[in-house]
């Protein structure tokens, strides 16, 4: 198992595929289709950095256990290194700058076994350096299986979570964990105990004020996920939300903080079970249920929100009218929801699992299924 999202989940370059929506003139674009082997298959979370593209997928690649890459403003993909094992495998989470060099995660490899596949790295790469493995995961105290993109806070610190790991408790695995990353030392700030204070916290952190905020896909009194806040000076876990259902189950992706409330969005629940579109004020804990994926509008939203002209955007990895996923769009104030495109499952991808960003008004992101026959996937653009 290669944590609980590729689990939820189920877990060539394009000559600019152009596939037009059908009203406001909002068009999709293939930037590129991965071809399944030598560039990498599935990939996930992009970054925006020196006017390019970074980014992982989770296979592919030179040993088939995945891949960092670079696709050019000319739409060209480059696959800067193909994970081996050892220095990491199957990176579901993206990359973030940190001074000179791309840091970023891998759920498994490293030379620590944890059933002989690696309990995960955090490795780091540039361009005269190549490809180094900056912390290897043991599996016990410290974690294992690191899912999400980590959070940088200045110059010097990372934050991030495991999905795994950190006692013996959720079934002598380890209900997952958040630390504290500096240059060659990982330090646990908080263990899950797999209870009210949630479990298996697969999705990445924001920070607002001197809080952390994130989301565990179990635990909390229902079993059934929650949002938590990590104060960063006492160090103190407080449960802000726990999903009981109705009003969602299953978060897996990261939280956006807008106007004073956390937005997110939840895998499962709702009123039809397909998830839902939520806000939550931090202070009061109040959870509003902004819309309840019911099918045709989408079903399974994996990823976290972002904001593009005063409006959130997400996608949902399955549903909608063609049944390969959708983008959506929600006004954070009235809960006003549009779908604003329907994958088919061909050129333009299918099964949109991992957030997108927004760069000048235009949205960027991938799909972990289609854009060609191989079936690996692809990077596209979307203007709203």
């Amino acid at each position: 198992m290669i944590g609980s999202r590729l689990a939820l989940v189920s877990l060539i370059t394009a000559s600019a595929l152009f596939v037009p929506l059908a009203a406001n003139c909002q068009t999709l674009t293939t930037l590129h289709a991965f071809g399944g082997s030598g560039d990498g298959s599935k990939p996930g979370v992009l970054l925006s950095a020196d006017g390019k593209l970074y980014g992982t997928t989770s296979a592919g690649g030179a040993f088939g256990l995945g891949t960092l890459f670079e696709i050019t403003a000319g739409g060209t993909e480059n696959v800067l290194h193909s994970f081996a094992g050892a220095d990491g495998a199957n990176p579901l989470a993206g990359v973030v700058k940190f001074g000179s060099f791309l840091i970023g995660t891998t759920v498994l490899g490293g030379p620590n076994p944890c059933a002989g596949s690696g309990c995960g790295t955090i490795f780091t790469f540039s361009q005269q350096a190549g490809e180094t493995v900056s912390y290897a995961f043991q599996g016990n105290s410290d974690g294992k299986l690191p899912e999400s993109t980590l959070l940088a806070n200045g110059s010097s610190v990372l934050y991030g979570t495991t999905a795994l790991g950190g006692g013996n408790g959720c079934g002598g695995g380890g209900c997952g964990t958040v630390f504290k990353f500096t240059p060659g030392s990982s330090v646990v700030m908080y263990r899950f105990a797999g209870q009210n204070d949630g479990q298996t916290p697969a999705a990445g952190l924001i920070l607002v004020g001197n809080n952390l905020y994130g989301t565990t896909v179990g635990g909390g009194p229902s079993g059934l996920g929650t949002v938590f806040s990590l104060n960063l000076a006492t160090i103190t876990e407080t449960v802000v939300h726990a999903f009981a259902g109705s009003d969602g189950a299953r978060p897996v992706s990261a939280l956006t903080y807008v106007g004073g409330k956390l937005f997110g969005t939840t895998s499962a629940g709702g009123a039809s079970g397909d998830g839902t579109v939520f806000s939550i004020d931090p202070v009061s804990g109040a959870e509003t249920v902004l819309h309840s994926f019911g099918g045709n509008d989408g079903e399974s939203p994996l990823s976290s929100l972002v904001q593009v002209q005063g409006q959130l955007y997400g996608s949902t990895e399955g549903g909608g009218t063609k049944g390969f996923g959708t983008l959506f769009r929600i006004d954070a104030g009235t809960g006003n929801f549009q779908t604003v495109y329907n994958f088919s499952g061909g050129a333009d991808g299918a099964n949109p699992a991992t957030p997108m960003i927004n760069i000048g008004g235009i949205l960027y992101g991938s799909t972990t299924h289609g854009g060609s026959s191989s079936d690996g996937g692809t990077v596209f653009q979307f203007q709203p």
